[in-house]
């Protein structure tokens, strides 16, 4: 049960650190609870969120680069 903890602390703290990088014509598609939600900013600007269509206790953000 350790290595299972040790494990998924170590995979939480290497995504952590890693950077996303986008390419062009790449899309990062975020689904997020609703309830544990407070806001998505980049540079002090919101983000565009919308509702799930099938859950709504869920809310979606897209951040795409267009080519």
């Amino acid at each position: 049960m350790k290595a299972l903890w040790l494990f998924l602390s170590l995979t939480l703290w290497l995504f952590g650190v890693q950077n996303l990088e986008l390419i062009k014509g790449q899309a990062l598609f975020l689904e997020l609870d609703k309830k544990d939600f407070l806001s998505l900013k980049n540079n002090d600007k919101n983000i565009l969120t919308f509702a799930h269509p099938k859950n709504q206790e869920k809310i979606l953000a897209i951040f795409s680069l267009p080519y």
